[in-house]
């Protein structure tokens, strides 16, 4: 089985609000309630270094929210923080639903028909409005494979493999 990531990301610093040092955030995640009750998260500068912080406040809705970050005390500090990434560790994400994955976990996963044809591997996800979208690196060529229930017959994380059913025409484009 291959690693996952310690950390996982689940915002974007956009811009300092106010000049009180609060931040706006953009939540990457489809759980963005999950803002409103964290108390400790990492921050991953865009040099890559990362480091703790304490939340004091978090107030907004939908997927943007202000923050309020313990030791920011001014604009200039929070401006200081613009593109860096909110994260916190793996360990402490909550599990998914039954047929949800992380997009991380579907990377390189072997894709096969229901009449074991090899297709190629997952490379990317595409997050669409209506379902993602499975690019799958073929030999010589590259097939989009909608995330939808009558397409995707099994997703196997521990033997790295999906098995989908392709509709007429799905393979030919």
């Amino acid at each position: 089985m291959k690693k996952r990531p310690e950390f996982i990301s689940i915002g974007i610093i956009t811009k300092a609000h106010g000049i009180k040092g609060e931040v706006l955030v953009s939540s990457l995640t489809d759980n963005p309630e999950q803002f409103e009750t964290l108390k400790h998260l990492f921050i991953t500068r865009q040099d890559g270094n990362r480091s703790e912080i304490s939340i004091q406040q978090v107030r907004g809705k939908n997927d943007r929210f202000i923050i309020k970050i313990s030791g920011i005390d001014n604009r200039n500090q929070a401006e200081s923080l613009q593109k860096c990434l909110i994260e916190k560790r793996l360990e402490d994400v909550e599990d998914l639903p039954v047929d949800e994955y992380y997009i991380f976990d579907l990377i390189d996963l072997n894709v096969y028909t229901t009449d074991f044809q090899l297709l190629g591997r997952i490379k990317d996800v595409l997050s669409l409005s209506a379902n993602d979208i499975y690019v799958v690196q073929g030999e010589s060529k590259e097939y989009l494979i909608p995330a939808i229930k009558s397409i995707i017959k099994k997703i196997d994380l521990k033997k790295e493999i999906v098995l989908i059913e392709p509709i007429e025409g799905l393979l030919d484009l």
